[in-house]
């Protein structure tokens, strides 16, 4: 129930955009800065009324930010402003917070890795774009150790589950852009990552702890659906990411018979291709799994990895101990927007190590590691009870996928990327959730779309 001291949604909006007609009126701002006027507006306004409202803010602006749409370049820009407010505004919440919300060692490494890459931005040859770097991650981590983690706090039940909903919205909305043709990505390995990491994770839980047949076949429609896009998208890495996750996951619960009909199913849809179509298949595999280019026709796993791989370790071996700069070029360039002279690495990893060097790359290495430890004791704790109604199961399969994705795609620390914020922000909430592993935070089986009423409730509880 709603504070009645809180000023109502539509007051505040009202009046947000009154302002902005009168200032437009006024000629004080462009029709330019017309969508980064209206967007500080509505942050304000939405984090008076509710903190909760940020995160889909944020997440629509840096979606924006890299996909196709109208407005791209304003939220290029407008994304650093909405992560600035987003980290302040957070602060302020999480510290008026009725819950116990404590620092813990993945916000201590998580700031050792912001001063290792202060350091290394000091030494750096870009030294004002690798401090702009620092400051992004640092306003990034900001929000995730706090604000980020006020949503989930009392509502975790609720909050996974609406999770499912959007994911199996997201899916059909990326299925129906598909088949009318929209060219909504710059690359096709986008929707393989979205589909990869997140998407199929979530919904393969979802489809785990449906509990009647309607809802079990619709969320098993759901998740043939994240399948077939995640197969057109051709993204080896995505492929990877959820294959890899999906396995753990099943025979963590012992659902063996689950994981083999699913790969009797995958063997007859690409049997039935291959006899329908050889000469498209044979198309589709090399593809996918050579994924050969314009300069490279080696027909080799690794081919198109191999070049940018190697040109990464040779830059570690020229700044092996503090690097280049995280996020930064390893050569001098003019202003601090250095989007065409950046060089992607396929390995975010390697760019980690590059940009902050054997020194500063420690306290990540820690990092990753302890992320690994996590997984390994929730995968232990679902081989005890064989129970999937936990729903600190799905964030951590995302985290599983992330990781294994980020070997092969450079996104784990750019902080401009929707891939970046989103996988942060799913991770710090499964190792919340995963903490309650001791006190017996495990959820009742109940539907896909329950009645929220009641789960709120049993989440109060």
């Amino acid at each position: 129930m709603r504070d009645p001291s809180t000023p109502n949604a539509s007051i505040l909006l009202g009046t947000g955009f009154g302002l902005l007609t009168l200032v437009l009126a006024c000629g004080l701002v462009t029709m330019q800065t017309t969508f980064i006027t209206l967007l500080i507006l509505s942050v304000v306004a939405f984090a008076v009324v509710e903190y909760r409202a940020m995160l889909p803010l944020l997440l629509v602006v840096f979606f924006s930010a890299g996909a196709d749409v109208p407005f791209q370049e304003s939220a290029y820009a407008a994304r650093w402003v909405m992560l600035a407010i987003a980290a302040v505004l957070g602060l302020a919440a999480w510290s008026r917070s009725p819950y116990k919300l404590d620092f813990g060692v993945i916000h201590l490494l998580s700031l050792f890795t912001i001063v290792a890459a202060l350091f290394s931005a000091i030494g750096a040859v870009n030294r004002q774009v690798a401090l702009l770097k620092c400051i992004s991650l640092f306003l990034l981590f900001l929000y995730l150790s706090t604000g980020a983690r006020v949503p989930l706090q009392g509502r975790e039940i609720l909050t996974v589950r609406r999770l499912v909903l959007v994911f199996q919205i997201g899916v059909m909305v990326c299925g129906v852009l598909y088949v009318l043709d929209l060219p909504y990505w710059y690359n096709p390995n986008s929707l393989g990552a979205l589909m990869g990491i997140f998407a199929w994770p979530v919904l393969l839980w979802g489809y785990l702890i449906a509990t009647t047949g309607p809802e079990r076949r619709r969320a098993l429609f759901f998740l043939c659906v994240c399948g077939v896009l995640l197969i057109l998208s051709r993204a080896r890495a995505g492929m990877l990411a959820a294959s890899i996750p999906s396995i753990v996951l099943l025979c963590s619960l012992r659902r063996i018979r689950i994981a083999a009909f699913a790969c009797l199913g995958l063997g007859i849809f690409f049997l039935s291709f291959f006899l329908i179509a050889p000469e498209n298949f044979h198309d589709y595999t090399e593809a996918v799994i050579y994924k050969p280019t314009q300069t490279n026709h080696e027909l080799s796993v690794l081919g198109s990895r191999r070049d940018p791989w190697q040109a990464t370790i040779k830059t570690i071996n020229e700044h092996p101990w503090f690097g280049t700069g995280l996020g930064t070029p390893d050569k001098v360039v003019e202003g601090i927007f250095t989007t065409g002279s950046y060089r992607e690495t396929g390995n975010s990893y390697l760019t980690v190590l590059q940009g902050l060097g054997l020194l500063g790359v420690c306290p990540f290495i820690f990092l990753v590691i302890l992320l690994v430890h996590r997984i390994f004791r929730m995968c232990l704790w679902m081989r005890r009870t064989g129970n999937p109604a936990h729903c600190a199961i799905p964030l951590v399969g995302v985290m599983l996928a992330g990781l294994i994705h980020a070997g092969f795609e450079d996104w784990l620390l750019s902080v401009g990327s929707y891939l970046c914020l989103i996988f942060w922000v799913i991770t710090f909430w499964a190792l919340d959730l995963s903490d309650c592993l001791s006190q017996n935070a495990v959820v009742e089986p109940v539907p896909v779309q329950p009645n929220y009423h009641a789960v709120s409730a049993v989440a109060g509880t």
